[in-house]
C-alpha cells in the first residue's frame, strides 16, 4: 500500500490523533493541526513526504526528523517547543506529535509592524525577545546541540503572563540540528546548510560550526527587528553569502539613529566575521539584564522606514542547502565554499598594498635617464620622462590596477620595448626586423 499523498492528510488518523487542517509545509514534510478526540486535545503533527520515506537513498531526512524529536527533549526547555511522540504508521507515515502553539510568527510580527497592520517593536520588547531566543539557545549548546537555522519564521510568539512583556517565545524546526558530542554529520561534504539571510560566515562557506554560528543568525535577526532589514539582502543565494563572508554589515546607528550607541554595539558584536569574536548565549543574556537594568533599553515604538515591497522568496530565503542552486548559481556557491579564511583579513591588503609598491619602485628604476659616461662641462636640463613613476598619470593608472599582482617585466607597462633591438646590416633593415619581432 502507498503512502497517502500529502493533499489526503487532513482526516488521516495519525497515531490517536485526526488531522484537522494544514498549516504549513515545507521542502521535506508538513505540519498539520490534530485533535485527539476522546479529551479533545489539540496537537501539531509534522509529517515527513512520503517520497521521502519510502525511497532508501533518502535515509539522511528520515534521520534529520528523529535528530528533531532527539534534540528537542534533550533540550527541555520552555522556549523549545515540546515534542511528546515521534512514530510511523501501517503505512509507513513518519511523523512527530508535538505541542500546538497558538501564537504569531516574529516574521509576520515585524511584516505587521512595517505594513502598519500592527504595533511595531520598542527597543526594550526586541531585545527582551532576543534575551529568551539566548537563554533557550544557550541550554541547547550546554546539551551540544546547534540549531543551524535560527530565522523569524522559526520563532513563534505566543502570549504568556509569567514572562517579562507577556510573550513567550518557542524555537521550532530543529530539523537542521547538529550533535556538537555525535561523530555522525548529516551534512554533505562541501554542502552548506541553511537560511542564506541569516547564515554566519562560516556556516556559508561550510566551514566546522558551534554555537557561535546560531548566534551570529540571532545578532542578523536582532538587526532586522532593531532596523526593519537584515544587515544583507540579496535575491542571488551565492551573492547574498559572499556578504556574510566578506562585506562588513552597515553600521546599525546609521540606519536607526535613536537607537542606544551600547544596543547597536552590542548587535554588531554578534555579528563578528571571526566567531571567536562573538559572545556566547550566556554573556549575551547577561549582557542583555545589565542594559536593562541601567535603563538603555527605551520603551518607546521603534521609528523604523517602511521596508520596501520585495516578493516573499526574497525578503525571507528559505532553507536550502548551497548542492541544490541552479547550474549558474552552484558555480559562485562553489567558489564560495573555497573562501576558507586561513589569515586574518587584514593580511590581503598588506600583501596586495606591498606588491603594488614594489612594482612601482621596479618601474621607476626601469625607465630612470642611465648617466653619461663623461660629464660633461655644461649640464643641460633633462626632460622629465612621462613614462616614471613620478608622473602622476603613471601613478594613476597603476592605481587603478592595484587589484592585481605587478607585471614582472615593467617596462612593457610603459609602452617600451624589454631590451633594444640589435642593429641589423643594411639601410632601415633593422627597423623592419625589430617591428616583425614585435609582431
Amino acid at each position: 500500500m502507498h503512502a497517502p499523498t500529502k493533499s489526503n492528510f487532513v482526516g488521516s488518523l495519525i497515531g490517536r490523533y485526526r488531522v484537522t487542517r494544514a498549516i504549513g509545509h515545507g521542502g521535506i514534510g508538513a505540519v498539520y493541526e490534530a485533535v485527539q478526540e476522546a479529551i479533545g486535545y489539540r496537537a501539531a503533527v509534522k509529517i515527513l513526504g512520503a517520497q521521502l520515506t519510502n525511497d532508501p537513498r533518502q535515509k539522511q531526512y528520515v534521520d534529520r526528523f528523529l535528530d528533531e524529536a532527539r534534540a528537542v527533549n534533550l533540550i527541555n526547555h520552555p522556549g523549545v517547543v515540546r515534542v511528546f511522540d515521534f512514530g510511523e504508521t501501517d503505512d509507513h507515515i513518519v511523523y512527530i506529535l508535538m505541542e500546538y502553539l497558538d501564537g504569531q510568527t516574529l516574521s509576520s510580527r515585524l511584516a505587521d509592524g512595517a505594513s502598519g497592520k500592527g504595533k511595531k517593536l520598542t527597543v526594550l520588547q526586541a531585545m527582551r525577545l532576543v534575551r529568551q531566543v539566548a537563554a533557550a539557545m544557550a541550554q541547547a549548546h550546554e546539551k551540544s546541540v546547534i540549531h543551524r537555522d535560527l530565522k523569524p519564521e522559526n520563532i513563534i510568539l505566543v502570549s504568556d503572563s509569567d514572562v517579562p512583556g507577556g510573550e513567550r517565545v518557542k524555537i521550532l524546526d530543529f530539523g537542521l540540528a547538529r550533535f556538537l558530542d555525535s561523530p555522525e554529520r548529516r551534512t554533505t561534504a562541501g554542502v552548506a546548510l541553511g537560511t542564506p539571510m541569516y547564515m554566519s560566515p562560516e556556516q556559508c562557506y561550510g566551514g566546522d560550526l558551534d554555537g557561535k554560528s546560531d548566534v551570529y543568525s540571532l545578532g542578523a535577526i536582532a538587526f532586522e527587528m532593531l532596523c526593519g532589514q537584515p544587515p544583507f539582502n540579496d535575491p542571488k543565494p551565492a551573492r547574498l553569502m559572499t556578504k556574510h563572508v566578506n562585506e562588513a554589515p552597515p553600521q546599525l546607528g546609521s540606519l536607526n539613529p535613536a537607537l542606544p550607541k551600547e544596543v547597536t554595539e552590542l548587535v554588531h558584536q554578534l555579528l563578528a566575521k571571526q566567531a571567536a569574536q562573538r559572545p556566547d548565549m550566556r554573556k549575551l543574556v547577561a549582557s542583555i539584564d545589565g542594559l536593562e537594568q541601567a535603563g538603555k533599553l527605551p520603551g518607546a515604538e521603534l521609528a523604523t522606514e517602511k521596508r520596501p515591497a520585495v516578493s516573499a522568496s526574497e525578503a525571507y530565503a528559505p532553507t536550502m542547502a548551497v548542492g541544490s542552486l541552479s547550474k549558474k548559481g552552484k558555480g559562485a556557491a562553489t567558489s564560495l565554499l573555497a573562501q576558507r579564511p586561513a589569515l586574518p583579513w587584514i593580511i590581503a591588503p598588506l600583501a596586495l598594498g606591498l606588491l603594488v609598491g614594489v612594482g612601482v619602485a621596479a618601474m621607476a628604476l626601469a625607465n630612470r635617464t642611465p648617466p653619461p659616461l663623461e660629464c660633461p662641462q655644461v649640464v643641460p636640463p633633462v626632460p622629465t620622462d612621462k613614462s616614471t613613476a613620478s608622473d602622476p598619470a603613471g601613478a594613476d593608472v597603476n592605481k587603478g590596477k592595484s587589484e592585481v599582482a605587478a607585471d614582472p617585466d615593467p617596462a612593457k607597462k610603459s609602452g617600451e620595448p624589454a631590451a633594444p633591438a640589435t642593429p641589423a646590416k643594411g639601410k632601415g633593415k633593422g627597423k623592419g626586423k625589430a617591428s616583425k619581432k614585435t609582431k
